[in-house]
């Protein structure tokens, strides 16, 4: 199966191809130098259809390509003092963006620009309590997830600060979980909510009030991914056995995928787990070394000698 990734890293997007089943190793460009900063986002805008990439690096931001092998540059209008670690598109064409220095999310778009800090956002009471490394208001939202049953229902991830929730596409936000240090959200079947902390995956309902540890998830958890199944993956690093685990009943319980036990344990920070929206089970995979696949049959390396990776985004 032919496929093509973007890869995220922290010297920059790189743009890998070729074969998942080939066994050979897969050919890779640069695609955009950041000359240092770390690739914390991508995507891609849907009403441009531009590629989008995040820079968590002061005076680097928001950066966007027409296409697979054009030139990359600087979103027009973003503020030149601002990071860009997570992107999600919201209604009417525009994008929300998280920034830090201070904890924001930006909404606009690229093509009127118009990037504006969420008064909602700001207006979140617990946000005084978030910090980053002791610096106060310098936590960071590192994902977002849209719930599949309601559209305009919104979770995001924030380090250091914990679980907030939108249920009007941001037009207001409240604080849903207690202060976790919260590296990935996701919306699974059946109306459960998921949070990957740094003491393991906690689950929930809809609109519940109490989270709950997964069993066999205790530990750093940096990922979350559910396949074309239905079926949950995350990454969680010190513990014992493999760091990729599976879940078949929402979160509430966690087991080593054996093939995991193949892949390289993930840097600290490192939050790149890609399932394949056609197969079953195929899964990408971000290291420190580069990126690896996994599925039934084991694991191996896609492309190495890469720097740390920290973002995928699959193009066909």
């Amino acid at each position: 199966m032919d496929r093509r990734l973007l890869v995220g890293t922290d010297a920059g997007v790189i743009l890998i191809e070729g074969d998942t089943v080939s066994g050979e190793l897969w050919g890779g460009k640069v695609a955009l130098d950041t000359d240092g900063g770390s690739i914390r986002c991508l995507g891609r805008d849907p009403t441009t259809g531009h590629l989008l990439a995040g820079v968590a690096m002061t005076g680097a931001g928001l950066h966007s390509s027409p296409a697979v092998g054009a030139p990359w540059t600087p979103v027009s209008g973003w503020p030149t003092d601002r990071a860009a670690w997570a992107l999600a598109p919201v209604g009417g064409g525009r994008l929300v963006v998280a920034s830090d220095g201070p904890t924001d999310l930006m909404r606009g778009s690229l093509l009127d620009g118009g990037w504006k800090p969420s008064a909602a956002f700001r207006a979140i009471p617990e946000r005084a309590t978030w910090d980053f490394m002791d610096r106060p208001d310098g936590a960071h939202i590192l994902g977002f997830s849209r719930d599949p049953l309601a559209a305009r229902r919104w979770m995001a991830a924030v380090e250091t600060g914990g679980v907030v929730a939108s249920r009007d596409d941001g037009g207001s936000w409240a604080a849903v979980s207690p202060r976790w240090d919260v590296h990935a959200v996701l919306h699974a079947p059946g109306g459960v909510r998921l949070a990957a902390t740094s003491e393991g995956v906690f689950w929930s309902g809809q609109d519940a009030e109490e989270w709950s540890l997964g069993g066999g998830s205790d530990g750093y958890a940096t990922a979350l991914a559910l396949d074309a199944d239905d079926v949950l993956f995350a990454v969680v690093r010190a513990r014992a056995g493999s760091a990729l685990v599976t879940s078949g009943n929402g979160g509430r319980s966690w087991v080593d995928v054996e093939q995991g036990a193949e892949l390289p344990d993930p840097d600290f920070g490192v939050h790149a787990l890609l399932p394949d929206p056609v197969v079953p089970g195929l899964l990408y995979y971000g290291a420190g070394d580069g990126v690896w696949v996994v599925d039934e049959s084991g694991a191996w390396p896609l492309r190495l000698g890469l720097p740390p990776v920290r973002r995928l985004l699959l193009l066909f």
